[in-house]
């Protein structure tokens, strides 16, 4: 589903699209775009809209008879129940099924996105936080956008619903969410994937050539790796929204520069956390007594390891950063908050990096034997030959990642447009050329 990031949908599917889109008049416009979500995922992925068509169907009919029995709490209770037991079993054993058989990793995603956005929906009726889900279509195009289903941001229902009544698009918002767009798929296809590709290099490494400082910037490479692949998905997500009037919450907010754990889960895919915050209540992970608050915590930590995937590292990864979210709230509470800024960040990326060792870990003993070598322990040298190679070979890709990890590039556009605002609309509009063209060497 990251087809959004190839030149067929960039150079092609999306002018045409976008045509339909303005041509249509402003009532239809949610019609028109429903219509070319499910048209891109039956060209993709015919049987699995089937199989999530009848999916969200079934929690149409649960909002419908919610509706008809407005009065009757225990209906309403029942409907809940059964959206939420469907949806999540949908998770837990179709997502497990495709881990199993190694099905595409965004189909995944599609499946998690598509069967919390329904649940989020029936929540909201149920909670009465919205009076009706409206229009079938409005829910149908919650759960299908297609930009959405590679894997997110997730958002709640009354804020995406509220955007159809009147969608309104502008030539700024066309520009910006193109060079959003086009800044996604760099982000994806260039760095992330590079990055990836680095990571690969260095863990096929012989034993005589790995070394300390190697372990430690393959950890790197592949956080930052997965943070490109997630964040530029989202990108794309924002703008592609963002040219057909549709507002998506940012995603990823600079994770790499978080001073606490608790501060990463609030940067880091963080419409999830805010999504599992959401469905069991507001105090879910700020209950005051400690054995509940722990409990609310790891589940957030554990949603966040479980959406990349059913395996033993991602599991572990959430399990290991919620410990740390746990400690952080009833261990050294006063550390995280005195802390100098240098120390927390410090503090914060050592943690990061190394619950990365545990990201692709398929056992025990592959992790035992990575974590005495990223600590010295494993009678590694400090560098070697083919670190040095591959240091010198990826030199720019590893600049280029550490500056676009962080919020540095973003400052430097922001100081432009605060002292000339003409500037600063030629920068990007030269930006957007220069990263398509980028985009395009690469892409051929």
């Amino acid at each position: 589903m990251t087809a959004i990031a190839s030149l067929s949908f960039i150079y092609l599917a999306l002018p045409l699209g976008m045509a339909v889109y303005l041509l249509c008049p402003a009532r239809w416009r949610p019609a028109a775009v429903l219509s070319l979500s499910l048209f891109y995922l039956m060209i993709t992925h015919p049987l699995f809209l089937l199989y999530m068509a009848g999916v969200a169907a079934l929690d149409w009919i649960a909002l419908l008879i919610m509706g008809k029995y407005d009065d009757n709490p225990f209906i309403r209770g029942l409907c809940l129940a059964f959206s939420l037991f469907k949806n999540l079993g949908c998770i837990f054993l179709f997502g497990g099924v495709l881990a199993v058989n190694q099905t595409s990793f965004t189909t995944m995603l599609g499946l998690y996105v598509i069967t919390l956005s329904a649940l989020s929906c029936v929540l909201e009726v149920y909670r009465r936080t919205i009076p009706d889900p409206g229009s079938p279509v409005h829910f149908a195009l919650y759960c299908f956008y297609f930009p959405r289903l590679a894997a997110g941001p997730l958002i709640p229902y009354r804020d995406f619903a509220r955007q159809l009544e009147s969608p309104e698009t502008t030539p700024g918002d066309i520009g910006g969410g193109l060079l959003s767009l086009i800044g996604g798929a760099i982000k994806l296809r260039i760095l992330g994937e590079g990055l990836l590709i680095l990571y690969t290099d260095l863990r096929g490494v012989s034993p005589s050539d790995e070394s300390v400082i190697g372990l430690w910037v393959m950890v790197a490479a592949l956080g930052l790796s997965v943070y490109f692949h997630f964040s530029g998905v989202t990108d794309m997500a924002r703008g592609a929204g963002r040219m057909m009037g549709i507002t998506l919450p940012e995603n990823f907010r600079h994770p790499f520069e978080s001073t606490s754990i608790t501060d990463f889960f609030g940067r880091f895919n963080a419409s999830l956390t805010d999504y599992v915050i959401h469905v069991f209540g507001p105090r879910f992970a700020a209950l005051s007594r400690p054995l509940a608050g722990a409990s609310g915590l790891m589940v957030i930590a554990l949603a966040g390891g479980l959406w990349f995937g059913f395996s033993f590292g991602r599991i572990a990864w959430g399990i290991f950063l919620g410990l740390f979210l746990v400690m952080e709230r009833y261990l050294y509470p006063a550390f995280v908050r005195a802390s100098h800024k240098l120390l927390a960040l410090v503090y914060t990326q050592v943690i990061v990096l190394v619950s990365f060792v545990l990201f692709d870990a398929r056992d025990f003993d592959q992790l035992a034997g990575l974590a005495r070598g990223l600590f010295g322990m494993g009678n590694l040298p400090l560098d070697s030959e083919r670190l040095i190679y591959l240091l010198s070979s990826n030199r720019l890709l590893l600049v280029a990642g550490v500056l676009f990890a962080t919020s540095t590039a973003g400052r430097l556009f922001a100081l432009l447009r605060e002292r000339s605002l003409i500037g600063y609309r030629i920068a990007g509009g030269l930006s957007g050329i220069l990263l398509l063209i980028l985009l395009t060497a690469f892409a051929i």
